[in-house]
């Protein structure tokens, strides 16, 4: 009789090709995830861009409006954005609740690591899908944060500011009531990185635009 030799791996192998396997996948890992939560970000931040754009253009068209002085987005900004988009609260939004269920401000970093504060819009909403939005029309400003008070609560990674233009400008090619990062155009790109990691995040987005929503526009 032929005796057929089967040839396997000893239990010892078997652990060793784990522990290495463990190990890849410990070094691997966070960086994939990380990595897909950035890409989710900035189709996040895109889409709610493209949105908030169609909607400033709809209020103008309703009000017939010549400049942005005669639309809701700068006389009430808050009506505004609860007639534009379905929304889930419209008080108390770039604040959370802290241990004794008072509401504080949401504590925004630079990307270096300062502490910059929080953010106080004239009229702001959150979303359903959990991004909130403000505007500040006295500074002409909108400002978004891609996922409210959860962290990592960082400029240029969940929160941006944006410009929302008041006067077309024919020479540019800017309209009234685009939604962007145009007062910047000037600017190169290592001027709005040290801007941006600094925590200035209108030139956070200025970037993010200009790198096409790349997740790694700072590296």
């Amino acid at each position: 009789m032929i005796k057929i030799k089967h040839n396997g791996f000893t239990l010892p192998e078997v652990l060793i090709t784990l522990t290495v396997v463990g190990a890849l996948a410990a070094l691997v890992l966070p960086g994939l995830i990380k990595d897909l939560n950035n890409k989710a970000n900035m189709a996040l931040l895109q889409g709610t861009v493209a949105n908030i754009s169609d909607a400033v253009q709809q209020e103008i068209i309703q009000k017939k409006a010549k400049s942005i002085w005669e639309t809701d987005v700068y006389n009430n900004p808050s009506r505004f954005l609860k007639n534009h988009f379905d929304y889930s609260r419209d008080t108390n939004v770039f604040k959370t609740l802290n241990a004794e269920g008072e509401y504080v401000d949401v504590e925004y970093y630079s990307v270096s690591g300062q502490k910059k504060g929080g953010s106080h819009p004239t009229g702001e909403i959150i979303l359903k899908n959990g991004v909130y939005i403000g505007i500040r029309p006295d500074i002409n400003t909108l400002v978004i944060d891609l996922n409210g008070p959860e962290p990592p609560n960082i400029i240029g990674v969940d929160y941006f500011g944006l410009e929302i233009v008041r006067n077309t400008n024919t020479s540019t090619g800017v309209r009234m009531g685009d939604v962007g990062a145009f007062r910047y155009d000037d600017q190169t790109d290592t001027q709005l990185k040290t801007s941006c990691k600094s925590g200035e995040s209108a030139k956070c987005y200025a970037l993010v635009e200009r790198s096409g929503y790349d997740p790694n526009y700072l590296d």
